[in-house]
């Protein structure tokens, strides 16, 4: 709009704002007024003005012209005001804010019209004021429709207000804020319609009747203030009356640049305005980001605590049994099982091992069947329903955390698709039974490695130690006999034979003993070895259950949640960097002109 405006010759607009109630209206005419004019058409083309459309919004252009006639929105109007000051009146009552701003964007001069009785408390006032606070040419035109108050005081009433508005203190006598340059005028129109009925009502056949009529008309008129307002404008708009046509365009260009800038500067704080939107839309995606993460990684911290560390009821001797960094749900529950398997072994000692070896690994194995980490298994089965339930709850998170309206930058139809994908690979609410076998296979693994390679190993090693026994045993008694039948000496009698056969069935079961306890030694090392593998197993099959099932389609919606977030915060900065660029141009050209 800037770019356009200043590349067409046009007249300066004055825009007059304000509501029914303010007296705007009353103002224009004051202003416009000609009382030394007999020109009834034009008095009634301007003070009828609104009389066809009584209760519009619409602003109404007045600009000069020979003839007095409306034209839609256009006033032409022969007001020797008007051509003198070349330029055109915008007026606006009321309406909307939008609108407001709209119109009032596009005047080059803006007089806000508020009165003694609201001062800025009429509607929407107080945001019009701040936009346009920092205008080349604006000011608060506060109408006194209320004579009976003190012009100081009002004066101060709203310079007070406007202090408060924009934070600053405010001296009447200059009536300017600063660094906003909002100017305060004060008028009456009440007084300025009053003394032209003054001066159109003074028919009186005396002089001095008329005289004193006229000084009537001439101390409300100047009470009034409109002169001070229009003198103002005239010498703003003509810095010299009888300047050439040249000067003329040229304070007429000087005009449209500044409101130009004013207006490429609104342009570049609506711009700042949206960065800093955008920058909370990406913090506020970012929070977003950030709470399903930690409520994922928090409630599955919580289940893996709640599976791997002991409760709170277990005593201090047994929380010492678990060494450190093993699981205690699967040190507990193969220790628990490991009684059984005990048991079975305590009933197989060296005396009953030779008729009872052959059940040993039948007996064994049916233990470590029905007992080997039972608990654990029911412990798996618990979590494997928590899990399907944390998952089913994050998947509700992650469809809440990526839905956003669809005139948001973080909105992705290519996201949802991608969610929507996920679910038919993994539909809700998921199988306890494809969650329960990967938990379950490192528990069947190590018992399989029990059953396959341990209790045959500790079966063959039960059945080497009674064919040492029986052998020792034999061959030492066969030793002796065959001595004393060979050795008839004096040296080797009878009882030395026996003697000989007794030790050595002794030494046999010294053997024996020793090479079971090495035998049922060994296992329990294996066994050791085969729980913390199935500890190590365990939490890496949860890990993954985890990975794969339960937060997968969180992390999708992170990271593609993420991405747009980074390729938002690349945009934003580089729209900053054209921004600042802008702002440095725009204060260069301010710099240049007069």
């Amino acid at each position: 709009h800037a770019l356009e405006d200043l590349q067409r010759t046009r007249k300066p607009v004055i825009a007059f704002w304000g509501d029914a109630y303010s007296g705007v209206r009353d103002v224009v005419t004051a202003l416009l007024e000609e009382p030394l004019s007999d020109d009834q058409v034009r008095r009634n083309a301007l003070v009828g003005r609104h009389d066809a459309h009584p209760g519009s919004h619409q602003p109404l252009r007045i600009t000069f012209s020979e003839e007095n006639k409306r034209d839609g929105g256009t006033l032409k109007l022969n007001a020797s005001w008007l051509r003198n000051a070349q330029a055109d009146i915008l007026e606006i009552t009321g309406g909307n804010l939008d609108d407001s701003l709209q119109y009032l964007l596009t005047a080059d001069h803006i007089i806000l019209v508020s009165d003694n009785v609201r001062f800025l408390t009429q509607p929407h006032l107080s945001t019009i004021a701040q936009v346009f606070s920092n205008h080349p040419s604006a000011s608060i035109l506060l109408n006194r429709i209320h004579t009976s108050a003190n012009p100081v005081q009002d004066e101060t009433h709203l310079a007070t207000e406007l202090g408060r508005l924009f934070q600053h203190r405010i001296s009447p006598s200059s009536s300017t804020i600063d660094p906003p340059s909002l100017h305060i005028r004060m008028v009456s129109s009440n007084d300025a319609l009053e003394s032209l009925d003054i001066f159109r009502s003074n028919q009186s056949p005396s002089a001095s009747a008329r005289a004193a009529t006229l000084d009537l008309y001439q101390a409300k008129h100047k009470a009034s203030g409109i002169s001070g307002l229009s003198s103002h404008f005239l010498s703003s708009l003509l810095k010299s009356a009888r300047s050439e046509l040249a000067l003329k365009d040229e304070d007429l260009l000087l005009t449209q640049a500044r409101t130009g800038l004013f207006l490429v500067s609104c342009v570049l704080d609506a711009s700042q305005e949206g960065i800093d939107s955008a920058t909370s839309e990406v913090l506020a995606a970012e929070k977003r980001v950030q709470s399903l993460r930690s409520r994922a990684e928090g409630d599955v911290n919580t289940l893996k605590t709640e599976f791997t560390v002991s409760p709170a009821g277990v005593s201090e001797e047994q929380r010492r049994k678990v060494p450190p960094g093993d699981n205690w749900a699967v040190h507990h529950s193969v220790e628990s099982s490991a009684e059984h398997v005990r048991a079975i072994l305590n009933r197989y000692q060296w005396w009953n091992l030779p008729w009872r070896v052959d059940d040993l690994g039948t007996d064994m194995r049916d233990v470590v069947v029905d007992h080997y980490a039972a608990e654990l298994e029911q412990r798996i089965l618990f979590l494997t329903g928590k899990l399907a339930s944390l998952q089913e709850k994050l998947s509700g998170l992650s469809i809440e955390t990526i839905n956003h309206p669809p005139n948001s930058p973080f909105h992705s139809p290519i996201l949802h698709n991608t969610l929507a994908q996920h679910d038919r690979v993994q539909p809700l609410p998921p199988s306890l039974l494809s969650m329960s076998t990967p938990l379950l296979q490192p528990l069947t693994t190590r018992r399989k490695q029990l059953l396959d390679h341990l209790i045959p190993q500790l079966h063959a090693r039960a059945q080497g130690v009674v064919s040492t026994l029986y052998l020792a045993s034999f061959g030492s008694a066969g030793a002796a006999w065959a001595t004393w039948i060979t050795e008839s000496t004096s040296w080797m009698t009878g009882d030395i034979a026996v003697g000989f056969a007794a030790l050595g069935v002794a030494g046999a079961v010294r053997l024996s003993m020793s090479r079971l306890d090495k035998a049922k030694r060994r296992f329990w090392e294996g066994w050791g070895r085969v729980r913390e593998g199935l500890s190590r197993d365990t939490e890496a099959a949860l890990d993954e259950i985890v990975v794969k099932q339960v937060t997968a389609k969180s992390e999708v919606a992170r990271e593609g949640l993420s991405s747009l977030i980074t390729q938002r915060k690349k945009d934003i900065d580089d729209v900053k960097a054209e921004l600042l660029a802008l702002r440095s141009s725009l204060e260069s050209l301010r710099a240049r002109l007069p």
